[in-house]
């Protein structure tokens, strides 16, 4: 099965999720290499649409790219790769696990709405405790 991660109106082209990552992985290590953070930047562009490899996304742009009506927005693929790299780096070290904080909040909120959990504000998505994250433990709350 091809995952789809966009379908080009004008002519109806498909970009495969696999495509859409890489190449997005690519123009952010470019973006990243000034900064000397082009890895961090890859990484969080390579899992900014993780979700679209599920089932309920790949049914959600078949129907959109078949005319039927669909909310945009309906089905999260925004929040799988930023969950994927919290619970991957949970009980590392502090400094891994505050760079996992920042770049999921990135990769979650790529759609707009950046989160500040560092104030305080508890993710529904990452569900940790806010005494217990890496941010509070270097922030001291």
């Amino acid at each position: 099965m091809d995952y789809i991660a966009h379908v080009r109106s004008s002519d109806r082209a498909i970009q495969t999720v696999k495509e859409h990552l890489l190449d997005a992985q690519e123009l952010a290590e470019k973006w990243g290499s000034s900064l000397r953070i082009s890895k961090i930047c890859g990484l969080a562009a390579l899992l900014h649409d993780l979700g679209k490899y599920s089932d309920a996304f790949q049914d959600y742009i078949r129907r959109a790219t078949a005319g039927e009506k669909v909310t945009r927005g309906e089905v999260d693929h925004a929040t799988a790769g930023g969950r994927l790299l919290f619970d991957m780096l949970k009980g590392t070290s502090v400094t891994k696990q505050l760079l996992a904080e920042i770049v999921s909040n990135a990769i979650i909120s790529h759609h707009g709405n950046l989160h500040d959990y560092v104030s305080g504000e508890e993710s529904p998505f990452l569900t940790k405790s806010g005494e217990n994250s890496p941010s509070s433990k270097l922030l001291g709350v």
